[in-house]
């Protein structure tokens, strides 16, 4: 044990060190509570700079959008927007409506709405709130979507207090909250565990016009996935059924994923069993929660099976679900463990699913934890010769074998 402590605090500073020497930086985002004007505009001045620390599309890419827009008027600017706020790029976005402003056009509320969507896509607080001071400047006022992407950008940061200013911002302006508005503030509560505030919530929108809805629920028992807490979600998912709302497909998923999260298969498997029951039709991403239920468990071949099962009854499996198979294959540690990872990357390949940072580092523990150094090197190797930048798990786990056969002198030319 005390081995284990030293190796990986070695461990951690060589990889930290090195991981400080190629990542790129990253932008910080917005202090809690609203911005001041100062922030937002400063926001805006930066998304539109331009800098060579854009996010991906660049100035190859602003060519290309730049070109559409000018051969397709207003649809194509709006599809280029599009295009950006998918990516995340808020450089692109801010330089489109840029251009567009300077040659005489008029951004309408979508447009602005696309901009505020790629900067929230890549966590930057700031910047959304300087386009929408400036939409309010330019006489557009902020839709229901433009307070809902603010909204939920605070729910995935943990800003529930800031969530809930947005929504009474937005109650403020005369607006009428979605069924998408009061779903993102009771889930920015329930992620954090604080279910008397997202009952609360929940209360105000079984008063309002709105009424229930199977959404809000799905953020409710979604919480309660993320943190394992199956008894949660059950309890959210009767009620739902008590008021007769539909159920969904992202219902039982989330169930399913809060018994694999607890390490309760069995429980997993019997909420599918009610899934198809109730007349829902799984996707992949329940049979990956499956499949992760029995990776939790180290039960390799179970976790197998639900894979073939996935792909026998038409689904096309994931990075995801083939990553969870590797996971299992990590715990099961059977004689072949380290062979089976590597065999369930060579398949996910072979069968077109391109394989990501995760997949491989799953494949690099697996092989580390059978202490099969040599192989978690070759996986490790096939990981940078597709173009793919390790990181310091995916480091931590090569290191490993290594560290355990005493082998200092080649952790050091890792």
């Amino acid at each position: 044990m005390v081995f284990e402590i030293v190796f990986y605090c070695w461990l951690a500073y060589l990889t930290l060190r090195r991981w400080r020497a190629t990542s790129d930086p990253t932008k910080g985002c917005s202090k809690e509570g609203l911005s001041t004007g100062r922030q937002r505009r400063t926001g805006v001045a930066a998304a539109a700079g331009g800098s060579s620390g854009d996010a991906a599309g660049g100035a190859d890419a602003w060519e290309v959008e730049g070109h559409r827009r000018r051969s397709g008027g207003p649809s194509a600017l709006k599809q280029s927007l599009a295009d950006a706020a998918q990516r995340g790029d808020a450089s692109a976005a801010a330089r489109l409506l840029r251009d567009c402003e300077m040659q005489g056009g008029q951004p309408g509320a979508t447009s602005f709405n696309l901009a505020i969507r790629a900067c929230a896509k890549s966590g930057d607080l700031t910047a959304c709130e300087a386009w929408v001071e400036r939409m309010e400047e330019q006489g557009i006022p902020p839709t229901s979507c433009t307070y809902n992407i603010l909204m939920d950008l605070c729910a995935k940061t943990d800003r529930a207090e800031l969530c809930e200013q947005w929504m009474r911002r937005m109650e403020e302006r005369g607006m009428e909250p979605t069924t998408v508005s009061f779903a993102t503030v009771i889930y920015a509560h329930a992620r954090r565990g604080d279910m008397e505030r997202a009952e609360t919530w929940l209360d105000r929108m079984v008063a309002s016009s709105t009424g229930p809805d199977v959404v809000a629920f799905n953020s409710l028992i979604h919480a309660c996935s993320v943190r394992g807490d199956v008894a949660g979600a059950v309890k959210w998912l009767e009620q739902l059924r008590r008021l007769e709302l539909q159920t969904s497909v992202a219902t039982y998923t989330s169930v399913i994923d809060a018994c694999a999260k607890s390490g309760d298969a069995d429980g997993a498997q019997r909420w599918f069993g009610e899934m198809l029951e109730d007349g829902v039709a799984p996707n992949v991403v329940t049979y990956s929660a499956m499949i992760d239920a029995f990776a939790k468990v180290g039960d390799l071949p179970r976790a197998e099976q639900w894979h073939h099962r996935m792909t026998e009854s038409g689904i096309a499996p994931n990075a995801h679900s083939y990553t969870a198979v590797i996971k299992a294959c990590a715990r099961a540690q059977t004689s072949d463990s380290s062979e089976a990872a590597e065999r369930w990357l060579d398949r996910s390949l072979a069968a077109g699913v391109a394989a990501d940072r995760q997949m491989y580092t799953t494949v690099i523990d697996a092989c580390g934890k059978k202490g099969d150094a040599e192989r978690a090197q070759r996986v490790f190797q096939r990981m940078r010769a597709a173009g793919i930048r390790p990181h310091v798990m995916a480091y931590g786990a090569l290191a490993l074998p290594f560290a355990n056969r005493g082998d200092w002198v080649k952790l050091e030319t890792l």
